[in-house]
């Protein structure tokens, strides 16, 4: 389990771990339409069971020539592409090639379906 020290749990959430493998937060709806991506997991709550294959490929792929390399100018966006919702969702989608409407809810529902 990965928090953020500036997440804030308004609920037990150990409903997370009932029979689920791999969680994480969702972006608000507007997060992932700005961006044009069906949708964006949020980096600040993640949860797997050890050894899931979604984590080991998010793991395979964060140090990698692109994300070493990737450069904008705005500092934000470089953390956006390289280690946070965006290349989270771009791992998700094209590279561990998954993509189930089931898997995620919506970001005003606060709880998260399994993966």
């Amino acid at each position: 389990m990965y928090i953020d020290f500036d997440y804030e749990s308004i609920e037990n959430m150990e409903v997370l771990l009932d029979s689920r493998q791999c969680c994480f937060a969702m972006e608000p709806n507007e997060q992932f339409e700005y961006f044009q991506k069906p949708v964006m997991f949020n980096n600040a709550l993640m949860v797997t069971v050890p050894g899931h294959d979604f984590f080991r490929c998010i793991i395979d792929n964060i140090f990698t020539d692109y994300t070493l390399c990737f450069f904008d100018r705005n500092k934000n966006f470089t953390v956006l592409k390289t280690t946070g919702p965006l290349r989270l969702i771009y791992i998700y989608i094209y590279i561990y090639g998954l993509l189930l409407q089931r898997a995620v809810i919506p970001y005003s529902i606060r709880i998260c379906n399994s993966l």
